[in-house]
């Protein structure tokens, strides 16, 4: 699922999207379209979080945590989150963004919690900022059929 979501943005001249190839695919035990709606939105304001003018660079990987879990890192080189903003990145309605509804975090933050999960961040003001998104695996995972 992430490689085809990655393969959208991947014509941008003034992004560069790098998705890091896994070994095998991960199966979790959540509603795809919404898990969709979490990895698009946080692709999204990567891509948007790049100042403009300058060459943008996003990158996506997984890595499994344990027999339990998969960490998925979105991780990009644009402006950072301000220190005031970093404690209201997840309450509905903020934004740092002059257009848009402040929803997406607070919606990604939710989406991820319901399917057992957890999301974060670290950010360098100037520098970039990484989310990341716990998720639960399926307990069988023979039967992985995306990812």
């Amino acid at each position: 699922m992430l490689q085809s979501l990655t393969s959208l943005y991947m014509s941008s001249p003034e992004c560069h999207i790098y998705f890091g190839r896994q070994d095998k695919p991960y199966l979790i035990d959540a509603d795809k379209t919404q898990i969709n709606r979490v990895f698009t939105n946080l692709l999204q304001n990567a891509i948007q979080a790049i100042p403009e003018g300058q060459e943008g660079h996003v990158a996506i990987s997984m890595k499994e945590e344990g027999p339990h879990w998969v960490v998925v890192e979105v991780i990009d080189n644009g402006a950072g989150i301000s220190p005031e903003a970093q404690e209201k990145i997840f309450v509905p309605n903020f934004t740092t963004k002059s257009s848009g509804t402040g929803l997406g975090l607070a919606m990604s933050k939710n989406i991820v919690e319901q399917a057992g999960g957890e999301i974060w961040f670290r950010t360098s003001p100037g520098m970039g900022t990484t989310f990341f998104v716990r998720l639960p695996l399926v307990a069988d995972q023979s039967e992985a059929s995306y990812s």
